[in-house]
């Protein structure tokens, strides 16, 4: 698209990134295509700061990058019960299932929990050829009863209606949509410190922020928030810093802002 791009003449163009850029290291023809092309665009976004400051590293142009975040719809609260009407601790980890997601982390944080809590985890996402791995383990650690994985689907709210607890036990993130639902659903939230994830939640205000790859940290994380109180605490913070901070709308007006820019750019330049 990029490279396409080029061929029409007195046109704007925007790339937007909206992921770590480690994907290139096995590709180091587009990690060159990428670096050409950004010198062709007018503006280039991310979508965490993180993701801002690699590509800065990269060599764009500062006045080229614009930060803009992910939104998410916020969903009227009296619509759903955010709390388990019994004594089990549902626990929910929206993610596709790939080996990078960390689900495997996950469950051996989940092993850790003393058998006499009561919890269940529900995995929601794509398998890609990887749930196997993970069905090997949690029955190795003997907790297959208590997890379910329902695949891919295109409304994850009813999961998010009944959920307790949503976990993004990641290795790697740019800016996580996942994350975002669990803040505006008000879930406790468990999640691990890569990419944007600490944009989005702030340790012990809105969240938990445990280290990649670590179980224990995770387990320890987890267990906190089977604390009804705690876990609404931090709840209520998370979802009302999505409402101010992470709305669809917020996200709409920040890229309606950037094309409307540029194109009173390219019409003033025009007619100079």
């Amino acid at each position: 698209g990029g490279l396409t791009s080029l061929l029409i003449p007195g046109v704007c163009r925007i790339m937007s990134r909206r992921s770590l850029n480690v994907y290139q290291d096995k590709k180091p023809m587009l990690k060159k295509l990428e670096g050409f092309l950004h010198t062709k665009m007018n503006l280039i976004t991310g979508n965490s700061e993180r993701i801002i400051a690699e590509l800065s590293a990269e060599g764009v142009d500062s006045n080229k990058l614009h930060l803009i975040y992910n939104g998410v719809n916020i969903p009227v609260k009296e619509a759903w019960s955010s709390s388990s009407s019994n004594s089990q601790v549902k626990i929910l980890c929206i993610a596709n299932i790939i080996p990078y997601k960390g689900h495997i982390d996950l469950l051996r944080a989940l092993a850790l929990i003393p058998k006499v809590f009561n919890w269940h985890l529900t995995c929601v996402g794509r398998d890609d050829n990887y749930k196997s791995e993970l069905d090997r383990t949690s029955s190795k650690l003997g907790i297959s009863d208590r997890v379910t994985f329902v695949g891919a689907v295109t409304d994850p709210s009813v999961y998010l209606q009944k959920a307790d607890i949503g976990v993004n036990s990641s290795h790697q993130e740019g800016f996580s949509n996942a994350l975002l639902e669990y803040m505006a659903y008000g879930l406790g939230i468990v999640a691990t410190d890569v990419g944007g994830n600490t944009e989005a939640v702030r340790h012990q205000l809105d969240g938990i922020i445990v280290p990649a790859k670590h179980p224990i940290e995770m387990s320890i994380a987890i267990r906190r928030l089977f604390n009804r109180r705690e876990r609404w605490r931090l709840g209520e913070n998370a979802r009302k810093r999505a409402s101010e901070r992470f709305s669809c709308q917020s996200c709409w007006d920040s890229y309606a802002e950037i094309y409307e820019s540029l194109v009173s750019d390219n019409t003033e330049s025009d007619f100079l």
